[in-house]
């Protein structure tokens, strides 16, 4: 993708099942999980000026009617376990349906539930091209942290595997998926 600092592709493969492989170059370098808390708020706050970017040339790439993963395929989300039967969503509704099915639960009803409501409930909610899982863990800071301090390199982002069209909303709020704390630097 022009504009997004990932591996270099070197091959890829679409099994009979639906799912794509792919075989890309080696990124060199620590995790931002890895130097997160040795990074100024002005070096963190970069970080994050650099994926809203990348992440706007990912949006931007295209966008379909079907939810689906990368290839055309079901979603198929090692988190989203509660999910039986992996496939492709037609609404966004329908999408946040199942992977939201326990929004009534006493310990979401008034925190979790309030805030997806309003996305779930609109009307206009365009599907785009998600990474799907960006988290600190597969965010590669290129070469060592003193190299990137001083060429403020794009961040490289790795691991596609969650890859596909979903949501326009998606990409925040998996990015905290697991993050239960408000009030967290990621978060």
């Amino acid at each position: 993708m022009h504009g997004v600092n990932t591996p270099r592709l070197i091959d890829s493969i679409v099994s009979d099942d639906n799912k794509l492989y792919l075989l890309t170059t080696w990124v060199d370098g620590p995790t931002v999980e890895d130097i997160w808390e040795e990074l100024s708020e002005r070096d963190r706050d970069w970080i994050v000026d650099d994926l809203r970017r990348q992440m706007k040339v990912v949006r931007h790439q295209s966008s379909r009617c079907i939810i689906s993963n990368v290839a055309g395929g079901p979603i198929d989300d090692v988190r989203l376990p509660w999910v039986e039967e992996p496939r492709t969503y037609s609404t966004h509704r329908e999408f946040a349906r199942e992977v939201w099915p326990f929004l009534d639960m006493p310990h979401l009803r008034n925190t979790l539930k309030p805030i997806l409501t309003p996305l779930i409930e609109r009307d206009d909610v365009p599907i785009v091209f998600t990474h799907g899982d960006l988290l600190p863990k597969n965010l590669i800071i290129p070469i060592s942290k003193d190299h990137w301090l001083s060429t403020r390199e794009p961040i490289c982002i790795i691991d596609w595997e969650s890859a596909g069209w979903k949501p326009l909303y998606w990409e925040a709020l998996r990015a905290t998926f697991f993050d239960f704390e408000k009030d967290t630097e990621w978060t």
